[in-house]
Order: C-alpha cells, then structure tokens, then sequence
C-alpha cells in the first residue's frame, strides 16, 4: 500500500506545491488514524476518502505562523492518495470483479 500527500508547503516567502511519499511507519500511522476518524464518525473502521483526508491534515498539517502570515515550513494537505496494490490486480485480474481480465 501506498500512500502520498498532496498538500502547498511555505517555502522561501511563498506557497509551493509539495508531494511527499509515506514512509512505511507513516502509512501504518495514516491507517490508524483513519480507522479512528472513521470510528468516532460512524462507528465503523472502514475509512473514506474524507478519513484519509482529515488524517492526512492529522499528521502533516503544520502551522509555524498564522494565516495572514505563514511561516517557513508550514504544511496545508490538500489532498490524499491511497494506492492499494495486490498480486490480483497485478496478475490482470478486473479491479471491480476481481476475476481474470481477458
């Protein structure tokens, strides 16, 4: 499993994007805190993509100044990517049935 933040970062006076690869104790945290979102959300442990959203902000949002005026460092996640991989969809299988694709 893979998961990557899409997220603006202020670097050098100004808002940059910035793209950052979960490391494998990271997804194990981004999972986790999902679950709970989920959770305290529904009463389920199957996250969303709105979970993985507001974990993704959980774990990486970073506020060194304030909104008028950001400081060096600050994070905004935009976005999160759950990019799940297994043998079947590798092997050709349908990603919706999996069964065997033709």
């Amino acid at each position: 499993m893979r998961i990557i933040i899409f997220a603006k970062r202020f670097e050098g006076g100004s808002w940059k994007s910035w793209e950052h690869e979960c490391a494998p104790d990271e997804v194990e945290a981004m999972l986790d805190s999902a679950a709970a979102k989920a959770f305290s959300r529904t009463f389920s442990r199957v996250p969303t993509d709105v979970d993985y959203r507001e974990a993704g902000r959980y774990e990486f949002d970073r506020a060194y100044g304030t909104p008028d005026k950001p400081a060096e460092g600050d994070v905004r996640v935009l976005r999160v990517d759950v990019i799940i991989s297994s043998s079947r969809l590798e092997e050709g299988n349908d990603s919706a049935t999996g069964k065997k694709s033709a």
